[in-house]
């Protein structure tokens, strides 16, 4: 069980960490450039996080604390060097991945008839 809830924090440190580099990656579609990256990152999130829940109880708050570490505290540490730019994609990779991870702890399995 603690073995899990541990293996769930990770997979979420290495989602957020991955999510990171990933999220500013754009394509472009002539005049218009679409953020990829973000939307795989988001997903990404997302889909990890109810993995983690399917498999341990509370792995989506275990998922939640690593992606948050790995986002969040590059931020906080102050440095220069961050993988989250404080800007308009930043922040909505940010608020993006958090959205995610409510949706996957508020995501209860349908019981089949």
């Amino acid at each position: 069980m603690i073995a899990g809830r541990v293996v769930a924090g990770l997979a979420g440190l290495w989602t957020g960490l991955m999510a990171s580099v990933v999220h500013r990656h754009l394509w472009d579609a002539g005049d218009l450039e679409l953020p990829w990256g973000l939307v795989v990152g988001v997903v990404a999130t997302l889909l990890v996080a109810r993995g983690a829940e399917a498999l341990v109880s509370l792995g989506t708050a275990c998922f939640a604390v690593g992606w948050a570490v790995a986002v969040l505290a590059p931020l906080m540490a102050g440095s220069d060097s961050y993988l989250v730019a404080d800007d308009t994609l930043g922040w909505v990779f940010t608020l993006g991945g958090g959205g995610a991870l409510v949706v996957a702890s508020q995501w209860k399995p349908r019981l089949a008839p």
